[in-house]
């Protein structure tokens, strides 16, 4: 691929042994996350928000049971060609249409989950990159062989793209807040107790957030604290293009991203344990450092080295052939890179492609919505095969469908045209999954805004705001 991808980044070359163990890692990762049948939306109802190819494509087929289970039969199929490494541009592309099209479901009921996001992402471009190989080399190298080469090849684009995804999120965060991403960190509690409190109403249960709530009243009490606790996630996310630069760049950054999340679900509750497996697996590869520290050479990979471009001096004439050159190879040595960074920054949220918006803009000011029963009995969300945060999301989806309506209509946008009608749509919707007994139980399925706002003395004041409420008897099951 020298023609393809000129050198500017070092060219690691991948031992065989080692892509086999990361295609095995990988699969595993692939097949233990595969979405069931219950995590789909129901094959009876339409998508209220389509996202993505669904916009376009319609997916709903597979929602049958049936071809459902053919689905996941083609998807363990492809895993197991996928181990071996033969035939791998159809290995690849079968992963990622399975999960294009179970993401692509998941994500069209009205909240955006990023659960399988990054997974999709990388076959997708795995598939890509195993195409191009494909293209440019004997039909019996690709579809009756495993090549190394071909493999190295999709490892150095998986790790461009991991690098990329990451490096999308920190420049989010500073398009959305303008630049003041850092100062707005001081909001950090308000996000916390919304954290806190989609935890309790996903259960009922009061949610232990261990040294993560001693941090946050630190936080209150000292504000500069919050620029140090969060300030480095964004540097880490920013400079993570250097795990390109050779293998112990890319066990340092691996090893950061891994602390990094390990470190938000202690203080945060939020898991993101796929994104440290494919780290793990794909980034820090510690199987090859074991290898040198035990001396073990199954099969000594090629020695890596960054290519110089010679800089002759810092007059216009020398300076722009050096800053072009540098231009050329940065753009195509990275290729993988730069394209799923320009794909987030224009298609944003479209699995399965994503901007990673999360904390995009830390506020003073959120909110969170719970369900409720006839006696304002708040009704625990996971019972609606839901989480709090994702029934907040699909809130707001709706309240943006029901403004559209209101101004189509030449209404103004009020509580009474807008949060009703949204809130009757969501409560209609989630109904549906109850049980007879449980609709007898509850009575009626009752819908609760709640405004966060943190104040000048860094107290966070709560505002509860009915919405709206539905009588069960007159809805039916899914």
């Amino acid at each position: 691929m020298t023609g393809f991808l000129p050198r500017m980044l070092p060219r690691i070359a991948f031992a065989g042994w080692e892509t086999l163990l990361m295609r095995l890692g990988f699969a595993w990762l692939l097949w233990e996350r595969f979405p069931t049948l219950a995590q789909l939306p129901p094959a009876e109802a339409p998508l209220r928000f389509p996202n993505g190819f669904a916009r376009w494509i319609d997916f709903t087929w597979a929602l049958q049971p049936e071809i459902f289970g053919v689905l996941s039969v083609v998807v363990t199929a492809a895993l197991a060609l996928y181990v071996t490494g033969f035939a791998f541009p159809l290995a690849s592309t079968l992963l990622f249409l399975g999960y294009l099209v179970t993401g692509t479901l998941i994500n069209s009921n009205g909240s955006i989950s990023h659960y399988y996001q990054l997974m999709t992402l990388v076959l997708g471009f795995q598939a890509l990159a195993a195409w191009l190989w494909a293209s440019r080399h004997s039909p019996r190298a690709v579809w009756v062989r495993s090549p190394g080469d071909l493999h190295s090849f999709v490892t150095r684009a998986t790790l461009q793209v991991l690098a990329a995804n990451y490096v999308l999120c920190g420049l989010t965060k500073l398009i959305n807040s303008k630049g003041a991403w850092i100062a707005n960190t001081l909001n950090m509690p308000v996000q916390f107790t919304k954290i806190e409190a989609n935890k309790f109403y996903n259960t009922l249960e009061v949610p232990d957030m261990g040294i993560g709530g001693a941090l946050n009243d630190l936080c209150i009490e000292h504000p500069w604290l919050c620029l140090v606790v969060y300030t480095p996630g964004l540097l880490l996310e920013l400079f993570a293009f250097l795990l390109l630069f050779g293998r112990a760049w890319s066990l340092g950054i691996g090893l950061a991203v891994v602390a990094m999340h390990v470190i938000i679900k202690a203080t945060m509750g939020l898991n993101f344990e796929q994104h440290q497996w494919i780290f793990l697996i794909f980034a820090v590869n510690a199987p090859y450092w074991l290898s040198r520290l035990t001396s073990w050479n199954p099969g000594k990979p090629a020695a890596e080295a960054l290519p110089r471009i010679a800089f002759r001096g810092w007059r216009p004439a020398e300076l722009a052939p050096w800053a072009g050159e540098w231009l050329r190879r940065g753009w195509r040595s990275a290729a993988f890179f730069w394209v799923s960074v320009l794909l987030g920054l224009i298609f944003k949220e479209n699995f399965p492609v994503s901007n990673w918006p999360m904390y995009g803009n830390i506020t003073p000011h959120t909110g969170y919505a719970y369900l409720v029963d006839a006696a304002d009995r708040p009704i625990p969300v996971n019972l609606f095969r839901e989480s709090s945060s994702r029934l907040d999301k699909q809130f707001n989806r709706e309240k943006s469908a029901a403004a559209q309506r209101a101004r189509a209509a030449g209404q103004p946008e009020n509580p009474e045209t807008v949060d009703r009608p949204a809130g009757v749509h969501l409560l209609e919707r989630l109904a549906g999954r109850l049980t007879a007994e449980q609709r007898a139980q509850f009575g009626q399925l009752g819908l609760v805004e709640v405004d966060l706002t943190l104040d000048r003395n860094r107290r966070v004041q709560k505002e509860e705001r009915p919405i709206a409420k539905v009588p069960l008897e007159m809805t039916k099951s899914e």
